[in-house]
């Protein structure tokens, strides 16, 4: 007659499957980890070589970072932005044309747009590259804290420069500093020749996932907001200038601290730092650990700084 196995053998085998499941699992997660960052790297080289095909196109300039009063489109407060404009060079044409002959986005405000038939279309139509995988929560929101949260979110925003000394300027809003010394500036586009600091030198996008610990924005999606809309009346939602209050990663409440919306750090769902994409289409991590001296001069596209930072 064949034995079989007793129940100490067989709670034995058991004890050993756990154990080696959870050796193997953070092996496992680890992995899934790297895979989602390397995911992330490539979504900003795919804006970063979307941005490189627009300056082709436009002469040696960068896209506005939100569009100015003069433009066809929505403008100045209430604008499109960064991400409207890179469409044609996502292969999003399709949707570019959308907005492009839709007379509703010729207007003066982007609110127009935005609540027309087409607009409540286009905002909710998901470009995968304008979200990071690590971030974990649904890509296209209907919360009822506002419309700028209502579509498809984007968790990178463009820099603007840094602000952090009495000699650097910009334009000063209601939702914090938008400063004119980076790659994107606010109703305008900076030439590929006003990058003296070199294009490897100057970082263009960033991840951002913001979100407040307690208050209104600790709720989905915090201070995370849909690609279709540039600005509000009182600030850009896609720009990012890196003051004293914006360190990489910084552990802040927009509210409870009393930091503006537009100067909220680059921050990211994954551990150790924050990926960005620099002006010439390359795309790596910058440590938290990085000399803030150094961030900032990451920053600028012309600040005559003389460095070379790879983390």
């Amino acid at each position: 007659m064949k034995k079989g196995f007793t129940l100490v053998e067989l709670l034995v085998v058991i004890a050993i499957i756990g154990m080696l499941v959870g050796l193997l699992l953070p092996a496992v997660q680890q992995a899934r980890e790297a895979a989602r960052n390397m995911q992330c790297l490539n979504n900003e080289k795919q804006m970063g070589l979307a941005v490189h095909n627009y300056i082709t196109a436009q002469r040696e300039q960068f896209p506005y970072g939100i569009l100015p009063s003069t433009h066809s489109k929505g403008s100045g407060y209430d604008a499109f932005g960064i991400y409207s404009e890179l469409l044609p060079y996502l292969e999003q044409d399709a949707l570019f044309q959308r907005i492009e002959t839709n007379t509703e986005s010729r207007k003066t405000s982007m609110n127009t747009f935005f609540h027309s038939t087409i607009g409540k279309e286009v905002r909710y139509s998901l470009i995968s590259c304008f979200l990071c995988p690590s971030w974990g929560n649904p890509p296209i929101s209907d919360s009822s804290i506002g419309d700028f949260v209502t579509g498809a979110m984007a968790t990178y925003a463009g820099c603007t420069g840094t602000w952090v000394e009495s000699s650097q300027a910009g334009i000063q809003t209601e939702d914090g500093k938008v400063s004119n010394n980076g790659i994107f500036d606010w109703g305008k586009r900076n030439s590929v020749g006003t990058v003296s600091d070199g294009m490897s030198n100057t970082l263009m996008m960033g991840e951002y996932v913001q979100q407040d610990s307690t208050g209104t924005w600790a709720n989905y999606p915090g201070n995370v907001r849909t690609w279709l809309w540039g600005s509000s009346t009182s600030g850009p939602y896609h720009l990012k200038c890196i003051t004293e209050d914006g360190r990489l990663n910084g552990k802040v409440d927009r509210i409870a601290d009393g930091i503006p919306f537009g100067n909220l750090p680059f921050c990211s769902p994954h551990t150790g730092g924050v990926n960005f994409c620099r002006a010439d289409g390359s795309a790596n991590r910058i440590s938290d650990s990085i000399e803030f001296e150094v961030y900032c001069s990451l920053g600028t596209r012309n600040g005559r700084e003389s460095l070379h930072y790879n983390d």
